[in-house]
């Protein structure tokens, strides 16, 4: 499979690492997960710190501001560390056109820990709805604090706060699994979603990530290995509006299944080998 190219300066996507040894080549893959891995650890840390520290000089708006745009140049920049080593390719362009849209709600399915970085970097006004186990890891929390994303395991807060964000303009980036993909192509949808959508008004656009790899989906053990080239990629699919009579479980279930459909005629079909012991 070619490689993706995502920029005008990704010449070295190009690079033929296929020639080196193989023992080179296992040590140099070894590498560049060790680097990617310190590297966003460090660097989320960093901006974590740093929003700490500027959070009590901050009005609410420029609070917001820094935390969503940290969150997009720092994980743009970590995206372009790991295309440095020619062998991860992550072309998700196609979301450029989004970058000026306001009070949207973003759908992608979720198949690995990265996908909430993958939209982030393209996207500098995005509230991400996520676990409060994930918001209040050391890794995301001053950015997230910062930038006002919404815990989805606090019911009572939780639909004023997304609707507060459509309103103020801002792009709710909401995963309709719930969790990251466990098997097959998508889990079953949930339908919150949509209520959601009904309730605001806002259109639902949908989004498909694709990747040839299982790396940091919900069953890969976090010491592990990939196989390399990583691939991954975005595309956008249609844009919906919920009406306010449609019938939220028939909505849902037609747009799980349009997603499946999507998934299962990919060109970048996720890796079925069993992983590594």
């Amino acid at each position: 499979m070619p490689p993706v190219c995502c920029d005008a300066y990704d010449w070295w996507a190009g690079m033929d690492l296929s020639r080196l040894p193989a023992g080179l080549r296992w040590c140099y893959e070894w590498l560049v997960t060790l680097i990617g891995a310190v590297f966003f650890v460090s660097a989320g840390l960093l901006l974590s710190l740093l929003g700490l520290i500027l959070r009590p000089f901050l009005t609410r708006s420029q609070a917001h501001w820094c935390g969503r745009h940290g969150m997009h140049y720092g994980s743009r920049l970590f995206f372009a560390v790991l295309r440095l080593s020619g062998i991860v390719h992550v072309d998700f362009s196609e979301l450029d056109r989004l970058r000026h849209e306001r009070g949207l709600i973003i759908t992608p399915n979720h198949p690995c820990l990265m996908d909430a970085l993958f939209v982030t970097s393209r996207l500098p006004n995005v509230v991400c709805v996520m676990k409060g186990s994930v918001l209040h890891n050391p890794v995301f929390y001053g950015c997230a604090e910062l930038g006002g994303f919404i815990r989805s395991d606090t019911p009572l807060r939780f639909v004023q706060q997304c609707k507060d964000a459509l309103q103020e303009g801002a792009q709710l980036l909401l995963f309709p699994e719930g969790t990251r993909t466990v098997s097959g192509t998508i889990n079953p949808f949930k339908g919150g979603f949509a209520l959601l959508a009904r309730q605001t008004g806002a259109p639902v656009q949908t989004v498909f990530i694709e990747a040839n790899t299982p790396f940091l989906g919900k069953k890969w053990r976090i010491w592990q290995k990939p196989d390399f080239p990583l691939i991954y990629r975005a595309t956008l699919g249609k844009r919906l509006q919920v009406g306010k009579d449609q019938d939220l479980k028939e909505f849902t279930r037609d747009l799980e299944n349009y997603f499946r459909n999507h998934l299962y005629n990919s060109s970048l079909p996720v890796s079925t080998k069993p992983m590594r012991r």
